[in-house]
């Protein structure tokens, strides 16, 4: 499920709190969720649609081959330009050999689309969080319109992917990989002052660990 949510500089808002006016110089973001694993992924886009370099189109199919499912169904509203990226996502993934298909909202109605709506709320309020652990790590404010909230909201998404459990007691990584990726992490912004050793790895497959 897909949906945008916008970054301006009153705030962070999902695509029903903003007013248009704010939405023509606002930061978009694209977040998705995985109805399965419960795994999110947020992508900031130059602007609604599909970008013409195909940027947002190859984030969301490595996100989708990072899932590891074969069939897929991409669930979003009826709006023009999120039915735009699927349509090219939907191209992008069949060319891989995916069975996958599409699903919009009912016509007039986007509370069908409540998975995604429910997704950009979630990471609104980690999003949220982040922003004002980091200022008062730094002692200042960010200013809304600072390049560094682009990189803030896909942090979000990845902490909510690695660090939230479910009904289940298991995480979005462990439903998708078996296991956590990693067992520690720094905050966001943290300057990081450990150096890191060959072949003593605790994060599988990397080689590195952290001492």
């Amino acid at each position: 499920s897909c949906d945008y949510l916008y970054i301006t500089s009153k705030g962070v808002f999902s695509r029903e709190d903003v007013s248009d006016e704010d939405k023509a110089t606002a930061l978009r973001v694209v977040v998705a969720q995985c109805s399965k694993t419960q795994s999110m992924f947020a992508h900031p886009v130059p602007k609604k649609g599909a970008d013409p370099e195909g940027h947002i189109v190859e984030r969301i199919v490595a996100d989708v081959v990072w899932l590891g499912q074969f069939k897929i169904v991409i669930k979003s509203d009826n709006e023009p330009a999120i039915l735009q990226v699927v349509d090219r996502v939907l191209s992008a993934l069949k060319a891989k050999g995916m069975d996958a298909g599409s699903e919009g909202s009912v016509p007039y109605d986007p509370q069908t689309n409540g998975a995604a709506e429910s997704a950009v709320k979630m990471l609104k309020g980690t999003v949220r969080a982040n922003l004002v652990a980091l200022e008062w790590q730094i002692k200042a404010r960010v200013l809304m319109d600072h390049p560094i909230l682009a990189w803030l909201v896909r942090h979000a998404a990845m902490i909510r992917t690695l660090r939230i459990k479910g009904a289940d007691g298991m995480t979005a990584q462990q439903r998708v990989r078996g296991s956590n990726a990693i067992t520690r992490m720094l905050p966001f912004g943290e300057v990081c002052r450990y150096k890191a050793r060959a072949h003593e790895s605790s994060i599988p497959g990397s080689g590195w660990k952290w001492s």
